[in-house]
């Protein structure tokens, strides 16, 4: 079966599975360079359509992520506005929800009234009302029939997002699959056991017991982007002494939430996450210290999550369990996950933000369809430029006044020695990723063992907070030389942390956590990447490091690069000099 799979939130991506196999994934903050891109999926889904010579009649199904849908297309007047949008500017659904609180907390109401509220709301109007819209849409761009379109509950595709891409369908033993996140479609969380090809539900959290809209919150109230800059909070909660940390912890977070009979119950409801932000966390933490606050938001989820975990596994007798949800974009507490005696293997969604629902939405609807979906587990799923493109694009553009462009016969060596004598050298090569992380196709790379490099980074392209630590690509021969690995999980997508061994605090001190030397990598294998694997294995010969420092191909506050134009954009507006693109060198000329 072809299926298109489409998720139209924040992180906007389309996905597709062509001839039950995941094909293909690009969201559409590539195409507006705008992060986290929320509205219809227009370019991405037009960028498949096209290059897979798609049409309404060679398509079974559009699978649709979550019942509640944006149907904003990417005009540039839209694309404008978005781009002058500061975070804390007006938001009228954030304005009737503060509204909401007031009122509420005026008269002694519950969250749970406005919800119970908002939910009938949903349910008799606004659903049916939107997606009669997204159906006309479909119908009016590209043709599909009403009888073509399926709608899958956000935690579906949450949960059937791990499934498909893991082909967990092999496994011979039952998978207890959980997801967490801020919400969709009114729950922050599922609960269920995928056994024989067959899933099951068997609990869900409503999103008024949302731990990620308190770390939300906590963001917010910390000046941060919520959304966005939830990292930034989980980067920091490293750095204040532990009895600092603690003490913040007991007083003022560890009673807002308690697990029981495997349940999350917040004692202040989170629906209303203005509200939570403006009127419950000012009163709890005024005048306590930023670190300590985010020391404080990331041991309370690291010990409930761990404990809501820990419950389930008792409770279903099960200890194969997968992840998916925004919640889990937390590596940390995958770390405490991974290394719970309970849990046996565990498989994280990557970058399970909504990006990667379109991906569930696809594998969902293919499996109720009574097909068997196919994955190779690469999140290199994008576009792919060969290297007369690139000249192609290089020459049309004009780029010869202010680029060199080198041909190098065995480029993946001379990059190595580049590194290996101090340059920062951009990579844009292969099928770009999707979703958050650079794994190696769209990244920065620099020598590891260079306290410098950070500060070259930081300083000539991205801006970082002082306190975020970089990662490193690993060759998957040498990764237990620098990181304690437990073989509970898959290591190569950047989505949880590990400690570190005495080799990686001297070999790859630049790509650890400067604080607590945990690192998060991804290990690479030569049959996932094989020009990846033999440019870090150049480098290993020349150094004696078998890894180098990676981080995302862009500015700050911009999405991971997709494509050729982004690329020129960020090294005409950053220090980045030079970028290997396919067998070229891209130079700035001095």
């Amino acid at each position: 079966m072809n299926i298109l799979g489409i998720n139209t939130g924040h992180n906007a991506t389309a996905a597709l599975i062509l001839n039950n196999k995941l094909q293909a994934a690009i969201s559409e903050e590539k195409f507006t360079n705008i992060k986290n891109y929320s509205g219809f999926p227009l370019n991405a889904f037009n960028f498949l359509m096209k290059n897979y010579n798609l049409s309404a009649d060679n398509i079974d199904h559009v699978a649709i992520a979550g019942y509640i849908n944006n149907t904003s297309l990417p005009t540039e007047e839209r694309i404008k506005k978005m781009k002058n949008q500061k975070s804390g500017d007006f938001n009228v659904g954030f304005f009737y929800a503060t509204i909401s609180q007031l009122i509420g907390t005026y008269f002694n109401f519950s969250n749970e009234i406005f919800y119970n509220f908002y939910s009938f709301y949903r349910e008799k109007i606004k659903i049916p009302k939107n997606q009669k819209a997204l159906i006309e849409l479909l119908n009016k761009l590209y043709g599909f029939r009403k009888s073509q379109i399926v709608f899958v509950h956000h935690h579906l595709c949450h949960t059937y997002a791990p499934i498909g891409f893991f082909n967990l369908h092999k496994e011979k033993e039952p998978i207890l699959v959980i997801t967490q996140d801020g919400e969709g479609d009114l729950l922050c969380g599922m609960t269920g056991i995928y056994e024989n090809g067959n899933y099951k539900q068997l609990d869900s959290t409503p999103a008024i017991n949302s731990f990620a809209s308190i770390y939300a919150a906590v963001t917010s109230y910390l000046g941060m982007k919520v959304l966005e800059h939830e990292h930034k909070v989980m980067g920091l909660a490293a750095y204040p002494p532990k009895e600092y940390g603690m003490k913040v912890y007991e007083k003022k977070f560890k009673d807002l939430a308690e697990v029981k009979d495997g349940k999350i119950l917040l004692k202040y409801k989170t629906f209303v996450l203005p509200g939570y932000d403006r009127f419950i966390l000012k009163n709890r933490l005024f005048r306590e210290r930023f670190d300590n606050i985010a020391f404080g938001v990331q041991h309370l989820i690291e010990e409930k999550m761990t404990e809501f975990v820990r419950q389930n596994i008792e409770k279903y007798k099960i200890k194969n369990l997968a992840f998916s949800g925004g919640l889990f974009m937390n590596v940390k507490l995958n770390k405490k996950i991974q290394e719970m005696p309970e849990v046996e293997k565990c498989y994280f969604m990557p970058s399970c933000g909504d990006e990667t629902n379109a991906i569930g939405a696809a594998f969902y609807v293919l499996e109720h369809q009574g097909e068997v979906g196919i994955s190779d587990q690469t999140m290199y799923l994008g576009k792919e430029y060969n290297d007369e493109e690139i000249e192609q694009y290089f020459k049309e553009n004009d780029l010869d006044k202010k680029y060199e462009l080198e041909k190098h016969k065995n480029i993946e060596k001379f990059v190595a020695e580049l590194i290996a004598q101090g340059e920062v050298v951009g990579r844009f090569e292969g099928r770009g990723e999707v979703g958050a992380r650079s794994l190696g196709n769209r990244a920065i790379l620099a020598n590891p063992s260079k306290l410098e490099s950070v500060e070259i980074i930081n300083h000539a392209i991205k801006s970082r907070d002082f306190w975020m630590p970089f990662a490193p690509s690993v060759l998957d021969y040498r990764f237990e030389d620098y990181a304690l690995f437990n073989h509970k999980s898959l290591p190569y997508y950047m989505i949880t942390a590990f400690d570190s061994t005495n080799n990686a605090k001297q070999e790859l001190k630049a790509a650890l956590h400067r604080k607590d030397h945990t690192l998060r990598p991804n290990v690479v294998k030569k049959e996932h990447n094989e020009k990846y694997f033999k440019l870090i294995e150049e480098y290993q010969k020349l150094t004696g490091t078998g890894g180098v420092l990676n981080t995302s191909l862009n500015l700050h506050g911009y999405p991971l690069v997709g494509f050729l134009k982004e690329l020129f954009f960020t090294m005409d507006n950053s220090d980045l000099n030079i970028v290997k693109c396919g067998n070229y060198l891209i130079k700035k000329k001095r």
